[in-house]
């Protein structure tokens, strides 16, 4: 889907790999469908595809006077009923503020070949096209397409205009589903200065023709791609607006004839000192009198520096609540957050940092954007990147990185969204660019001791220790979880049969220690019976079922966020007059640049099985080099936690 017209962001992607085409023109008449469009069934190119989209055609145009004219036109083949929601309904939004947008002209076909193969066009019905308010300043336009049926075409188009420079569209040559062509004109006068960022290393057409126009003053430029492969949704990622192939636009500059040019976009040490000079951050870190009263008496009979950062901390995260909003810059006063006991993100901060300073603690804001955001360039200073503003603090020479959105999470524990490449640091004097991580792991420690009787039921109890990460994640959903459940969905895969009595629970407000959970277990079926055999899988209360890696490539990283270190242990006394026939091998598989290990020992002695697993992944993000080791390394773990323990009945029985 065409995105958000006026954003502003800057994001740099990955490269994507495509073959290029030579140069060439692509035309799409409107209300003209070839034939072998409406003919097609299926896209052999991309099996799971839902729609392929024909063409996209973009062209605008930047007059002397700064006024922004811009048509789009797309057409898509439905090849299932799974495309209606986002290839037969469609959202267009615009800016309706200061210097608005409008759109106008917005027209629809739907194409479709009746019983004799008659082609048979239905037009979009003006009375079905609807404006909607999203924000005080955001509008869209909503229409669904008529006569929607698998195998039909759809297409669309509509002009915008405004006065206001700023909003030149960008444009993704990406989407979900794959695209046949995509194209994007641009002819830009010369009196007003863009930047501009690709995403893609080559473009199947780039040209560039200047002085063009009545008064040859103008810029003409063309970007087109062949053949682009569909980004759909994968695990373990930031957001798929990162790795799309688009090309976006900053105005950077204005020029008048005579006159020196304005420019639109400040250094990186310009917007460090507007930010150090502004009411609503570099003041705000100040404090004031009620500020310093309070760090006293927050601090009251502590000498440690880190002790006093830890009681500031808590109190910051426990007594002013997190309103949901997510800001880089403080709107209300310390007072007001302080009176009222509620606050964004970013007024949190800057009372943290306050307090922390008044403490005689080095602390400053990191500015960043959070994962759903998407990533920041460093090449273009521009606040509008930024969402988000957490602490760094330095205490006896250590650093942390403090939060206070979660008050479940330790100190030095960032939540999952501010895990995000890095962050800006602005201190009195200076700004620079520091990493955006936490020294937490993602940790769970999971061991069962049992014993498993002649008809396949294990009976046993259940220990589980959780730290970092994974003691947040569990703290997180207490309230909300029974803590049956918590045992049954959480710390293994619940199975049938299974019964979970006298849960018990350590350590569920004492956040600084690793979350401990006991429950004793009874499973009906954790052996399968066959005659004299039972088949026992050990893995099977907590085990790989399938690789969460689907793409035999990615060129995209895999972010996991944090380390994660998962211990699986267990102890099970086997039913008399049984002897193992197989066993587990033990197996032991590493990744290239210590990127993780899998290993698994076994143990038959005295009637007693013992079998511990360890599943590592060390780094916190995964480059595509690194793919194709990890997806493959996910491939054996599964295979290996399917295996099963084989016990025959002794001959003496």
């Amino acid at each position: 889907m065409k995105p958000s017209i006026f954003s502003a962001a800057i994001l740099l992607a990955s490269l994507l790999l495509f073959v290029p085409v030579q140069a060439q023109e692509f035309k799409m008449k409107w209300g003209d469908v070839p034939l072998e469009d409406l003919r097609m069934t299926t896209f052999e190119a991309d099996t799971n595809a839902h729609a392929v989209i024909l063409g996209e055609l973009g062209e605008v145009e930047v007059d002397v006077r700064g006024r922004v004219m811009y048509n789009y036109h797309i057409r898509v083949k439905l090849l299932s009923e799974a495309a209606y929601d986002d290839w037969g309904t469609f959202y267009i939004r615009y800016w309706d503020g200061d210097y608005p947008e409008r759109i106008s002209k917005v027209q629809g076909n739907t194409f479709v070949l009746d019983d004799r193969g008659k082609v048979v066009r239905h037009k979009l019905d003006k009375k079905q096209i609807f404006k909607e308010k999203v924000t005080d300043d955001v509008r869209q336009v909503q229409f669904t397409m008529p006569a929607l049926q698998p195998g039909a075409v759809v297409e669309y188009r509509y002009t915008m205009s405004t006065e206001n420079p700023v909003l030149l569209p960008d444009w993704d040559f990406q989407h979900a589903e794959p695209t046949l062509w995509s194209e994007y004109r641009a002819t830009l006068s010369q009196h007003f200065g863009y930047v501009q960022v690709h995403s893609v290393p080559y473009f199947s057409v780039q040209e560039e023709q200047e002085a063009i126009g009545p008064e040859g003053n103008s810029t003409e430029y063309r970007w087109a791609i062949k053949n682009m492969p569909a980004l759909r949704e994968e695990p373990y990622i930031t957001t798929l607006d990162d790795y799309k192939a688009k090309i976006e636009f900053q105005l950077s500059k204005y020029v008048v004839p005579g006159y020196p040019p304005q420019t639109y976009m400040s250094t990186w040490k310009e917007l460090a000192q507007e930010l150090r000079e502004s009411a609503g951050f570099g003041v705000a870190m100040k404090g004031n009198k009620r500020v310093r009263t309070l760090t006293e008496e927050v601090t009251a009979g502590i000498t440690d520096p880190h002790e006093k950062l830890s009681a500031i901390h808590n109190y910051v995260r426990s007594t002013i609540t997190w309103d949901g909003k997510y800001r880089f810059f403080a709107d209300n006063k310390m007072d007001n957050v302080i009176k009222d006991g509620t606050g964004s993100n970013a007024e949190q901060t800057m009372l943290l940092i306050a307090m922390l300073r008044s403490a005689g603690i080095e602390a400053y804001p990191v500015l960043l954007s959070t994962r759903g955001n998407g990533a920041i360039t460093r090449l273009y200073p521009l606040l509008s990147q930024f969402n988000y503003v957490v602490t760094k603090a330095n205490v006896n020479g250590k650093e942390y990185m403090l939060d206070c959105t979660e008050p479940l999470a330790p100190s030095d524990l960032l939540p999952m969204r501010a895990l995000n490449g890095s962050g800006w640091l602005i201190s009195e004097t200076t700004d620079q660019w520091v990493p955006l991580r936490s020294s937490e792991k993602y940790v769970q420690l999971v061991r069962m001791e049992g014993s498993l009787d002649e008809f396949g039921r294990l009976e046993g109890q259940l220990t589980a220790s959780s730290d970092g990460y994974g003691a947040l994640a569990l703290r997180s959903i207490l309230d909300e979880t029974s803590e049956d459940d918590i045992v049954r969905e959480e710390l293994l895969d619940e199975l049938d049969g299974m019964e979970v009595s006298g849960v018990q629970i350590e350590n569920r407000d004492n956040i600084e220690q690793p979350l401990s959970v006991s429950a004793a277990l009874s499973l009906e079926g954790f052996a399968q019976q066959a005659g004299d055999y039972l088949y026992v899988n050990p893995h099977a209360l907590s085990r790989v079922e399938e690789n969460p890696l689907r793409l035999e490539e990615r060129t995209f990283p895999v972010d996991l966020g944090f380390p994660y270190d998962i211990v699986y242990s267990v102890q099970i006394k086997l039913p008399e007059g049984y002897e193992v026939q197989e066993t587990l091998p033990d197996t032991r598989m590493v990744l290239p640049e210590k990127g993780g290990v899998f290993q698994r020992s076994t143990q038959v002695s005295d009637g007693q099985l013992v079998m511990q697993t360890r599943f590592v992944l060390s780094k916190a993000k995964y480059t595509p080099k690194m793919y194709k080791n990890l997806r493959e390394m996910y491939d054996r773990v599964v295979a290996a936690e399917a295996e099963q323990i084989v016990l025959m009945r002794g001959s003496n029985e």
